[in-house]
């Protein structure tokens, strides 16, 4: 996670998409101009870091030879979002990169999410965080809290241990995995479980 010092904000596309966003019913403009909840989405759980894991560090839980080595790949998450139907959206997101993993990650970057798309219908969605914050943690790499973080988190499937799989990208050059080129977190569940309700996921519950 303290990687993405580096990736402090440097006006991402998201920043204009959200100037297109209508602005909030006056009044006297009844209810029929708000937006409608089209979806949610919750999660939480552990999961680890698929990139690493091809690369040949630990997967699954992170015990103290490994932790060690810095040679762990577990990460906690947490998300819970109402999605309306103008593309904004309503909630937080957190993940902690554990001690023990490779340096440079362990940390806790978290944020309001203030956006939404999907490429299509029952397809993967994103997040967009655009005013994020990470902070170091006990056992992990000091550094200094840096604020105004811009990220995106993708839900890749919707599930539980051995389905659920999220991404999580920083815009820009040069801020991809060092490990396979992908986005910098890229994450498959272990435990726990990501659920999406609502219009735009045909109603399903796919635990």
């Amino acid at each position: 996670m303290k990687k993405l010092l580096r990736f402090l904000p440097a006006i991402p596309l998201v920043v204009a998409m959200l100037g297109l966003y209508p602005v909030a019913a006056a009044a006297n403009g009844g209810s029929d101009d708000r937006p409608e909840v089209v979806g949610t989405i919750h999660g939480r759980g552990v999961s680890n870091m698929m990139d690493m894991v091809a690369a040949g560090l630990k997967a699954g839980n992170c015990d103290r030879v490994s932790a060690a080595a810095r040679r762990c790949t577990v990460s906690t998450f947490s998300i819970d979002v109402k999605l309306f139907s103008d593309h904004s959206a309503q909630g937080k997101f957190d993940c902690v990169d554990i001690a023990g993993d490779p340096v440079g990650y362990p940390g806790d970057v978290f944020g309001d999410v203030s956006s939404w798309s999907q490429t299509a219908e029952g397809g993967p969605v994103t997040l967009y965080i655009t005013d994020g914050t990470l902070v170091a943690i006990p056992g992990g790499d000091p550094f200094p809290t840096a604020t105004g973080l811009s990220f995106s988190v993708t839900i890749q499937h919707f599930g539980g241990a051995g389905v659920g799989h999220w991404t999580l990208e920083v815009p820009g050059p040069g801020q991809a995995s060092p490990f396979n080129g992908g986005p910098i977190c890229q994450e498959l569940l272990s435990r726990g479980h990501i659920v999406g309700k609502g219009e735009i996921f045909g109603q399903r519950n796919e635990d």
